[in-house]
């Protein structure tokens, strides 16, 4: 096995294995070898020089991953246990990974997949389904994509958001995504899971949202939360709105980073930024602390 050389700054770095013919490598990320590639074509002048870059780039193109080691614990919700708790799901830069905890093997969602860092993952009730989004530059479109799990491929790639995914859910009877943009977006939006189409959308917050989640035993409700934010939302399919209602909480300023609903959908636990957790009544128009 040829060991490609790892800089200090990056021996922290996932490491992967690739093969091409019969030979392995060993390497940092799945687009490290391709960035290498395009450093030494750029480095290269002259007819030799172009030959040789087209021999590097003509090599890498025929690389297929095999293994990761890592795990990135700044993904949101960025590792899940099936339902069958035999595979686990976690994103590594643009690439998502299955690990199948019996047989101690890898499968990788990468065809018509993210070309840039996975920001977010949501597993359907059912588990047959994933839904995850994506980082980009501000003012470019960050792609959400539904893959069926039965088969490794992509169903849906949902394009509304800009800059970033913050947040994906699946709604408890699966037929409805939810999603929300980042800092630069900040928009909630509504999708059909069928057909991949948008149904209504709303600007999650004043302030930046950063989570969102649906109800456990309705389909017409779900809560977003974020920088000074929380709020209950009722979907009104018929009209194709989204509404807000503000949690009252008083005198309580937080960042709410994540939420868990509980079976019955009585409350909500948020986590947030100082450490402290927040337990809210969902009952009638009643979100109070």
């Amino acid at each position: 096995m040829a060991a490609a050389a790892v800089p200090k700054h990056l021996a922290s770095t996932v490491g992967l294995t690739l093969t091409s013919g019969s030979t392995q490598y060993t390497t940092l990320a799945p687009d490290v070898l391709e960035l290498a590639a395009a450093k030494a074509a750029n480095n290269k002048t002259g007819e030799n020089g172009s030959a040789a870059s087209k021999g590097v780039e003509s090599h890498v193109s025929n690389l297929n991953l095999q293994g990761v080691v890592g795990y990135n614990g700044t993904v949101r919700a960025g590792l899940i246990l099936r339902p069958d708790d035999n595979t686990l799901i976690y994103p590594l830069g643009s690439t998502i990974v299955m690990r199948d905890l019996v047989s101690n093997t890898q499968t990788f969602l990468k065809k018509n997949g993210h070309d840039r860092a996975v920001s977010c993952l949501a597993l359907s009730p059912s588990g047959k389904m994933l839904a995850s989004g994506q980082v980009t530059h501000m003012g470019f479109s960050a792609v959400v994509i539904v893959w069926n799990l039965e088969t490794r491929e992509a169903i849906h790639r949902l394009t509304l958001h800009k800059g970033a995914v913050q947040d994906v859910s699946f709604s408890p009877d699966e037929k409805y995504l939810a999603t929300l943009g980042g800092r630069d977006d900040n928009k909630l939006v509504i999708w059909e899971v069928e057909t991949g189409e948008p149904i209504c959308g709303a600007t999650a917050a004043n302030e930046t949202a950063l989570t969102v989640r649906w109800f456990n035993t309705t389909a017409d409700m779900l809560v977003t939360g974020g920088a000074y934010n929380l709020r209950v939302w009722q979907f009104d399919l018929p009209n194709r709105k989204i509404r807000p209602s503000d949690c009252q909480l008083g005198q309580l300023k937080r960042v709410v980073n994540s939420i868990v609903i509980d079976d019955t959908d009585e409350f909500m636990y948020c986590a947030t930024k100082t450490g402290d957790l927040i337990q809210v009544s969902l009952g009638p128009k009643l979100f109070k602390v």
